[in-house]
């Protein structure tokens, strides 16, 4: 009795330190998805800004111009996209590695 007693113990403990491993670990890996992101926006960014100051320097026609600026705001809003796909690709595997913890 005593042994099935602590063989149940050490398996309660075991379970309950996976789990708060798990939330720690996803805890982390949230914030480098969203530290990346915040990088990758951030580059974007100074490259548009450089990309402007080029139009503004060279006599360019309207019509390139407002064609590369249409262009930005393409990859601008192709890389929203992409992390809004990351942060929910990543959601849905916390969802689903929870689901199996618990059921």
């Amino acid at each position: 009795m005593h042994r099935l007693f602590v063989a149940w113990t050490v398996v309660l403990s075991t379970l309950i330190l996976a789990c708060s491993l798990f939330a720690d670990d996803f805890k982390f890996e949230t914030k480098q998805v969203k530290e990346r992101q915040k990088a990758e926006i951030k580059a974007l960014q100074v490259k548009h800004k450089y990309a402007k100051e080029m139009l503004k320097a060279q006599s360019i026609p309207k019509s390139m111009r407002t064609q590369m600026l249409n262009e930005m705001k393409r990859e601008e809003k192709a890389l929203r996209q992409k992390h809004e796909d990351e942060l929910e690709i990543l959601r849905d595997r916390q969802r689903v590695l929870r689901e199996a913890q618990s059921g």
